[in-house]
């Protein structure tokens, strides 16, 4: 049996065989060129996830307004008063979407 790793256990490019020919040194430092390109665009990746999206930012507000619309609803039926409940609930829901918009702004800074 062939023994491809070394003494420090990483893989010795000189026992690895690319078809019939053994692998180069140019192409093992290629690849860990790529490697170490992969790892910084981690690293950026992680940057643009840190900022706000427009996606989380539509779906703060539509959730708080949906909270606020069924809120308004089930206490419009309560009460038997029609659209009252439901157009204070919907403007608090509102309020409450841009309320947590606005902390996750304040966070980031």
């Amino acid at each position: 049996m062939v023994k491809l790793r070394d003494d420090r256990g990483e893989i010795d490019p000189r026992l690895l065989a690319d078809g019939d020919k053994l692998m180069n040194t140019e192409k093992l430092k290629d690849i860990k060129a790529r490697i170490k390109d992969l790892k910084t665009s981690k690293i950026s990746n992680s940057k643009i996830q840190q900022e706000i999206s427009p996606f989380t930012i539509a779906v703060d507000l539509v959730s708080g307004t949906m909270i606020g619309v069924v809120i308004g609803i089930f206490t419009d039926k309560f009460f038997n008063s029609k659209p009252l409940f439901l157009i204070i609930f919907t403007i608090i829901g509102m309020i409450a979407g841009f309320n947590i918009i606005r902390q996750k702004v304040n966070n980031k800074k």
